[in-house]
């Protein structure tokens, strides 16, 4: 059976002009960090997080380790003071 491949997205006119074209309220850019890289990179690192520490289950509503205070620790960082972000 011939399968047909059909592209899902238009020629790039460049990375770095797409994206500035986005900045500047053109369409999204294919790399748009809300709907597909924030996705992406979340999942990626996650999974060398579980790696390293042995897997585990992720609470994504609470962004979350369950189960594995070892992959917790690997998510959180303790800041000095005066260094620390809101929320």
């Amino acid at each position: 059976m011939d399968v047909m491949y059909s592209p899902t997205f238009p020629d790039s006119p460049g990375f770095y002009r797409e994206w500035l074209d986005a900045c500047k309220g053109g369409p999204p850019a294919t790399c748009d960090f809300v709907t597909y890289s924030g996705a992406l990179a979340e999942t990626v690192l996650l999974g060398n997080v579980a790696y390293r520490a042995g897997g585990f289950a992720w609470d994504a509503e609470n962004l979350k380790a369950e189960g594995n205070e070892r992959a917790e620790a690997l998510l959180r960082s303790e800041y000095r003071a005066g260094w620390q972000g809101e929320g």
